[in-house]
């Protein structure tokens, strides 16, 4: 990936990140919410052009490219801190943009996905709602490691865990249908899917232990962190 051209779009969104995460520390929120969406849209131009495969546009190429789980996050983000309905330091969230662009950086662009029937809607919706819950459970994870060190004083923001697995749970229905049309069957017993199926059922675990009076919000945010060490495990390692 580091030799072609179009790169340098995704080099340049790592740098204005860092920089954005930098004047955060400094309480320049107006600077930072400036540099967060300028890093943004370095980073959506870069996406754009990855999606030319042969002169021709596909927005498989886009999905599926291991920059969409970090756009997704600095995505997420800006739209909580232009939510803001608590005080939340959103903006340590830049970490994982950081983190997550610079494994895209550094990640060949021949390791992608490879199947059949990869240029199916269904193959996109996968993608978009894969990375998007997986970027929602990164961020609680991140915050949850925050409340523990007590950068943050309350746990995180249940919903957002809610909205991973609901993109999760969308993920499981549009990725049966596109192993249907490539296997014609919804679901296969190999690694991939089983690992799915038990992310799955982790966070649906999760979102019940609140009703459990001795599952604190300390406890609660342990089992978050490992859910994300499970998740980094089953797909990045």
């Amino acid at each position: 990936m580091t030799d072609l051209f179009h790169s340098y779009f995704l080099l340049i969104s790592i740098l204005l990140y860092f920089c954005s995460f930098i004047v955060f520390l400094l309480s320049r929120r107006r600077e930072y919410l400036i540099l967060l969406i300028c890093a943004l849209i370095t980073h959506l131009l870069y996406l754009i052009s990855s999606g030319f495969f042969g002169g021709v546009f596909l927005l498989l190429k886009i999905v599926e490219n291991p920059a969409f789980l970090p756009f997704t996050l600095s995505a997420i983000l800006l739209f909580l801190e232009f939510k803001k309905t608590d005080e939340q330091p959103w903006g340590y969230g830049i970490i994982l943009s950081i983190i997550f662009s610079s494994i895209a950086f550094l990640t060949p662009q021949t390791m992608s996905y490879f199947g059949p029937n990869k240029l199916s809607w269904w193959a996109i919706f996968y993608f978009i709602s894969d990375f998007s819950g997986q970027a929602c459970f990164f961020i609680g994870a991140l915050f949850s490691i925050l409340f523990l060190t007590g950068k943050t004083d309350k746990e995180i923001n249940y919903s957002i865990i809610a909205y991973g697995f609901v993109f999760h749970t969308i993920a499981q229905v549009t990725g049966a249908v596109w192993c249907f049309l490539g296997w014609a069957a919804t679901f296969q017993w190999v690694y991939v899917h089983l690992q799915s199926a038990a992310i799955w059922i982790y966070f649906a675990n999760y979102l019940h232990l609140r009703f459990i009076p001795s599952w604190n919000e300390k406890r609660r945010a342990i089992y978050l962190i490992a859910g994300a060490l499970i998740i980094t495990l089953f797909k990045y390692l």
